[in-house]
């Protein structure tokens, strides 16, 4: 009986609709788009600035010029310069952040409505100690088995804490694969925060758990792996409101209306309602592991 229901409302659309609809959603004020991150590697870390565009917009963004930037811990003090790209500024010299400090970021500029300042906090999770190992072998998770798909299956002591998140990068001989934000892989434990990542009883509990699935259907793709291929899996913890940020942005892609407006993504950039965006502080650990086809362990 439902499916008669589904099949009469879906015909009764059809053909009511015989004038197009044009929906003009209603453009808020511009804002000011602050993102950044400052991770325990030790690099040039940067923070880009621009300002929001209307939502059908297809021009690129306004970026912001000839701002002040830093961040403290309450310890130092880490100043950022303007590139020669407008609105991406990176740190002075290369540095490190270390975990369990509260990082606050201080932004600042003036333009023609006069001087504007922003600020965020975020404090960097102490990161799991090391993983221990990789194995790239057949897919498998669950039921499910995909042929000529490799599975990246990490092996770690997990964070006793359920509000870390956990976020990988994926790379191929120096290459990222994951090169945006929307493609790394994020998950938290919750429930099974504390045991062993892929380990006895964790697999017991819920099987075996690949963070990366690699086609290998196409040889000429930039998955495909090759005999002696380096494998490197970075693992970055990161504070639970940016894996919240980060799932916002992933359910508001697109450019339908319906489906939710990317102005309700999560943000902690201050004062409240004048920007979007985030700045997030994470700790990572990595590992490599040379890639053998016949050798099921792929032992570093």
């Amino acid at each position: 009986m439902r499916y008669k229901f589904l099949m009469i409302l879906s015909l009764a659309f059809m053909f009511s609709c015989t004038e197009p609809v044009e929906i003009e959603p209603q453009e808020g004020p511009q804002m000011v788009g602050v993102f950044g991150s400052i991770t325990n590697e030790y690099k040039k870390h940067t923070v880009e600035l621009s300002r929001t565009r209307d939502f059908y917009s297809t021009s690129a963004p306004e970026m912001i010029s000839n701002a002040e930037v830093f961040v403290s811990d309450g310890v130092d003090t880490i100043y950022y310069e303007e590139t020669e790209n407008a609105g991406i500024y990176r740190t002075v010299e290369d540095v490190a952040g270390v975990p369990g400090r509260n990082y606050k970021l201080m932004v600042s500029f003036a333009d023609d409505n006069g001087e504007h300042q922003y600020h965020a906090n975020s404090v960097m999770p102490q990161c799991v100690e090391q993983i221990d190992s990789i194995v790239v072998k057949d897919y498998v998770f669950g039921s499910l088995h995909a042929d000529d798909v490799l599975g990246v299956y990490p092996y770690y002591q997990t964070l006793t804490d359920p509000n870390i998140y956990y976020m990988c990068h994926l790379y191929i001989n120096g290459r990222l694969l994951t090169d945006t934000l929307t493609e790394a892989y994020y998950y938290s434990m919750m429930g099974f925060s504390g045991l062993y990542f892929n380990g006895e009883l964790m697999t017991l509990l819920a099987g075996e758990f690949p963070v990366y699935s690699l086609d290998q259907s196409r040889p000429d793709s930039t998955e495909y792996l090759h005999d002696g291929d380096e494998v490197t899996l970075r693992l970055f913890c990161i504070p639970e409101g940016f894996a919240l940020y980060m799932s916002d942005i992933l359910s508001n892609s697109g450019t339908n209306p319906m489906m939710g407006l990317p102005y309700n993504v999560t943000t902690n950039i201050m004062p409240e309602n004048m920007a979007v965006g985030y700045f997030y502080a994470a700790s990572m650990t990595e590992k490599s592991v040379i890639y053998h086809p016949n050798d099921a362990e792929n032992i570093p």
